[in-house]
């Protein structure tokens, strides 16, 4: 069995390695890389041939679990996987552990990472991720990372949202909490300028999420599978926010942030404006149509006050 220094958890990818085969660690274990601070539960593995090496793994120690079902997450899934348990703990290391023979203090507790646990192997190609790049033949990259680049992390996460189906509501947000983790965590997805770093088809989707959109929703989801096909077909110009006059696609925070940078529209009324009665009329932003463009004249203004009393 492979040797490594390195993370004990991360323990089947050295052993892919040292039999020259490319794998990077998926989910909780790639997002926590960049910063998000999440738990962490089965290791999710990327692999080109996951028969081939779930073969390697066995041979070295693993075994593999029986199952009807594919399963990430709390949700079942159609995807193929194989499951895996890390070999028994060595009977060395836990002799080390015992209290010593001569005093009843018990040994301290380990600072050491967590070590080999249930590893479910996943055919790259079903999660949108290349691993080709990865090839030992490949001298641009080195094979022994185990951590996919975070552009290429996210184009796949975004593809694998945007293709998951969507009578699955558990692997849907499932996937879409990977993606808002790592917006939140990663300062360098606070950049539009990332955008450049992402496959074309993708690039409006940064773009919507830094515009203040709520992502992760339903219509969120289904409105940039259809941006997705229609830069696809080059139908679609990229903006900095793909629908500003779309209600449903912003929380009312975000609502309330949009209007209160714009210019207002009365200025002799603004000493009338107190601060309550600005948030009542942000309170009630969804009465009025066309929520970017202001108020239209002051009677709307006054309407909504007496309907939000």
């Amino acid at each position: 069995m492979a040797i490594n220094n390195s993370n004990p958890r991360h323990q089947p990818c050295y052993v892919l390695h040292d039999h020259g085969m490319p794998c990077v660690v998926w989910f909780e274990d790639a997002v926590a890389y960049y910063g998000v601070p999440t738990v962490v539960f089965d290791l999710h593995v990327l692999v080109s041939d996951i028969e081939t090496a779930a073969q390697v793994l066995i041979q070295n120690g693993w075994t593999l679990v029986p199952q009807e079902k594919g399963k990430i997450g709390n949700a079942n899934v159609d995807y193929a996987q194989r499951r895996l348990t890390p070999p028994s703990q060595d009977s060395h290391d836990a002799e080390l552990s015992k209290p010593h023979p001569h005093t009843s203090i018990p040994p301290p507790p380990s600072t050491k990472p967590p070590g080999p646990t249930t590893t479910v192997l996943l055919p790259a190609a079903d999660w949108n991720f290349n691993l080709e790049e990865y090839a030992p033949e490949n001298t641009k990259t080195l094979v022994t990372t185990i951590f996919p680049p975070i552009a290429g992390l996210l184009d796949a996460l975004i593809d694998s949202l945007l293709d998951c189906p969507s009578n699955n509501d558990i692997l849907q947000t499932h996937i879409a909490l990977q993606i808002a983790y790592l917006y939140d965590w990663a300062p360098v997805l606070q950049d539009r300028a990332f955008a450049e770093r992402l496959m074309y088809e993708h690039r409006q989707y940064h773009f919507d999420v830094l515009s203040g959109m709520s992502h992760g929703t339903v219509p969120f989801i289904s409105h940039q599978r259809n941006v997705r096909e229609a830069l696809r077909q080059r139908t679609h110009e990229l903006q900095e926010c793909s629908a500003l006059d779309n209600k449903a696609l912003f929380s009312g925070e975000r609502e309330a942030q949009l209007l209160a940078s714009m210019h207002n529209p009365f200025p002799e009324k603004e000493e009338d404006w107190k601060e309550e009665d600005g948030w009542e009329v942000y309170n009630h932003l969804e009465k009025i149509e066309g929520v970017a463009n202001g108020y239209t004249k002051p009677g709307d203004l006054e309407d909504i006050n007496r309907q939000g009393a």
